[in-house]
């Protein structure tokens, strides 16, 4: 959950005890015992039964703000990550792997991959962090 949703959240929470602090104050307080409280309290809790109401509409809205299938919008300015040096190895090794033996399935031809990172040394690794792809 986001920091946002998280928020939003803990207001949606406040709202409802508020309410419900509200109504159990009102049943204690009768209109012949208290009549400008019983009428006080009515309206708090009348405005936040209403900003209950408008909360939850915006709080939906905001959720079904999706792109298609269900996944967030992306924006379009966000720059990808860089590829890091396993990455950039694999890449080239891959092929490599695939040519010398075409049999080999694809899941082991990364765990063939991954073997032969782990048995470089860090200055090879290193190499590999400042290719261009």
């Amino acid at each position: 959950m986001s920091v946002a949703n998280l928020n939003k959240e803990v207001l949606r929470f406040t709202l409802k005890f508020k309410q419900e602090v509200l109504q159990d104050v009102l049943a204690n307080v009768t209109e012949e015992t208290g009549s400008p409280y019983y009428v006080h309290i009515n309206e708090q809790l009348n405005k936040i039964s209403e900003e209950i109401k408008n909360f939850e509409k915006s709080y939906r809205a905001s959720l079904s703000q999706k792109g298609p299938r269900g996944t967030k919008q992306k924006t379009k300015s966000l720059v990808p990550r860089p590829m890091s040096a396993y990455n950039k190895f694999i890449k080239q090794t891959l092929p490599k792997i695939k040519k010398d033996l075409p049999d080999m399935d694809n899941k082991s031809r990364m765990s063939k991959a991954s073997e032969i990172w782990k048995k470089l040394s860090p200055s090879e690794k290193e190499e590999y962090s400042k290719l261009e792809f």
